[in-house]
């Protein structure tokens, strides 16, 4: 009656109700703390829901992050890193064993003021609409559609068919939800047809239908069914070849970059002209180019742009986006740039890069690459990014490659407005030697350095960091063979000291084979990394060796008992050649 919405504890003063909001005619606000509830009933047990919201700040402090509680688990939201707009999250909640829960809006204490509406809590439903309750249907192609609640997620949907009630000798359709709630079926013999849908996020089923029935009239002509999920393309350059890149690249940089031992460069250009300036340019001193989609293809017909480039080997990746979680472009977007460039150019990978790793489970469906681009100096440990590394391969199953975007610039030369940023500065030398190998032990498939040049800085303007990069990409090509190499499976070797973080490599000869100028030769080597700033020792369980080889640095240790016992300076990186 009052025109507000109910059932929500109202009691704290610092919330209050808006005359305006993202839907509708209302939405909350809340300045400085504070705590909105509401008790939410009916919830079934041991279900699915869809949660979401959309919220909005009003200005930015890094570390500032509100939270929402649930089902009795806190969100920490700091994917909000965009401000003065309106930005949607959501998620997929389990109730578990529960028939209530309260929700909670949460503002810690922020600097700026914060916005929430068009909050929805939402069963996730899976319903067949057609053809249903033994439907008689005739023909060579049958359209299957169903219902389901809106979402931006990419979802994997199963639909089963068999022509027994326990779905034995089923038939099995794969598609995606971006993709629409329908698929098409050819070759289905006739008679009685039953058929149900399961839907998956990260390989967790979410949703079950129930069986539906319908009749075959006739035998169709074909047997023969389509998958719509498309998941990976012939990718050119995907094997064999590890990036060593650098973002925001000038084309005149090129022959210092290539002469560094740099392969990959990056370039934020969006118009048709500089794209394929850049990709010609690239090609003439052997790099790979990591580039955008050309604004244009917005525009006008760009086909031939890519019919030309298709199977060039100078493109390294189609760069779809930057951070899109922080600026609330849904994963079912990329989903749908990635299958616009399939079409284009099924022969070239697409990627992206994600800040907050925990997103990868969401973005992860929507691309062939991941990058992460965590920054942690001065304010975080560095292993923020091997954790992140970490977090993202287990998002893809371990089925994509994931590249280390590394920091090789000052966080002061990018202040925004309210950033904490004011007294960054750029990596030092066993800093910057520390992130790089600390990705190569983690799994990472690819490393980049950001950046040559953005707005506000210039990597040259800074010689001694400048030189500090390239000789550690001259390391990096001095032992590429094992850049290559996924860490070995067959053997363990552990660090005493929680601070080592350490990877075991194995080269065989057909590693080398295709390799001039490297330090590698056949046999076992192991990649350790201190990640702490102190000076560490740390002993290693190393059987069935006898002695490890420290390349670049002219000594030998000896095994000893099956251990090998050495020192690290902080941040220091040590490679073994172990000989048994």
């Amino acid at each position: 009656m009052d025109g507000f919405p109910d059932f929500w504890d109202m009691k704290i003063s610092n919330f209050k109700w808006e005359q305006k909001g993202f839907k509708g005619q209302r939405s909350v606000s809340v300045s400085k703390r504070g705590t909105l509830k509401c008790k939410i009933e009916n919830i079934k047990p041991h279900k699915y829901y869809l949660f979401s919201l959309y919220i909005k700040r009003d200005g930015f402090m890094d570390g500032e992050y509100p939270y929402v509680g649930i089902f009795d688990r806190e969100f920490y939201l700091n994917e909000l890193f965009s401000f003065r707009g309106w930005v949607k999250l959501s998620w997929f909640l389990s109730s578990n064993n529960r028939n209530t829960t309260q929700l909670l809006l949460i503002d810690p204490g922020m600097t700026h003021k914060l916005w929430f509406d068009d909050i929805s809590l939402t069963e996730f439903i899976i319903k067949p609409v057609f053809p249903i309750h033994d439907e008689k249907v005739i023909g060579n192609s049958i359209k299957l559609t169903w219902q389901m609640p809106d979402t931006d997620y990419i979802l994997y949907v199963k639909i089963e068919l068999s022509q027994n009630k326990d779905f034995k000798e089923e038939r099995v359709i794969e598609t995606v939800s971006p993709m629409g709630n329908f698929c098409e079926i050819k070759g289905l013999n006739k008679g009685k047809w039953y058929w149900r849908i399961s839907i998956f996020k990260n390989r967790k089923k979410i949703s079950v239908s129930s069986i539906q029935t319908f009749i075959v009239l006739n035998n169709s002509i074909s047997a023969t069914s389509k998958s719509n999920a498309t998941d990976s393309a012939g990718l050119i350059n995907s094997k064999k070849f590890f990036p060593i890149g650098i973002f925001g690249t000038q084309i005149e940089a090129f022959p210092e970059l290539k002469e560094v031992g740099f392969n990959s460069v990056h370039s934020y250009v969006k118009d048709l002209d500089s794209i394929e300036m850049f990709i010609t340019n690239a090609k003439k001193y052997n790099l790979k180019a990591l580039v955008c989609i050309p604004k244009e293809a917005w525009e006008e017909d760009v086909s031939s742009f890519f019919k030309e480039n298709s199977s060039s080997d100078s493109i390294l990746a189609w760069y779809l986006e930057d951070e899109p979680e922080g600026r609330a472009i849904p994963p079912s977007y990329i989903w749908k740039l990635r299958n616009y460039v399939l079409k284009m150019d099924p022969n070239h990978s697409t990627a992206l890069v994600l800040v907050r790793s925990k997103k990868a489970w969401d973005y992860g469906p929507a691309v062939d690459i991941l990058m992460i681009d965590t920054y942690p100096i001065p304010m975080m440990p560095l292993t923020w990014l091997s954790e992140s590394i970490d977090e993202a391969r287990d998002a893809v199953f371990d089925k994509k490659p994931v590249w280390a975007v590394v920091q090789a610039f000052d966080w002061s030369k990018s202040v925004r407005e309210g950033d904490l940023y004011l007294q960054g500065r750029n990596p030092s030398y066993s800093e910057e030697k520390c992130l790089t190998y600390l990705s190569i032990v983690h799994g990472a498939k690819g490393v980049f350095y950001y950046t040559f040049k953005s707005p506000n800085y210039y990597i040259k303007n800074y010689p001694k960091h400048w030189m500090n990069i390239k000789r550690i990409v001259k390391e990096l090509n001095q032992i590429y063979p094992l850049l290559l190499i996924s860490n070995a499976s067959n053997i363990t070797i552990s660090s005493t000291n929680k601070s080592i973080h350490c990877a075991v490599k194995f080269v065989d000869e057909k590693n080398l084979s295709k390799f001039k100028g490297t330090v590698i030769e056949k046999g076992y080597y192991l990649i350790a990394v201190n990640v702490s700033p102190a000076a560490v020792t740390a002993k290693f369980n190393i059987p069935s060796f006898l002695e490890g080889r420290v390349l670049f640095e002219d000594r030998k240790i000896s095994i000893e008992r099956g251990n090998l016992v050495d020192q690290f300076n902080p941040y220091e990186v040590h490679i073994y050649k172990l000989i048994s």
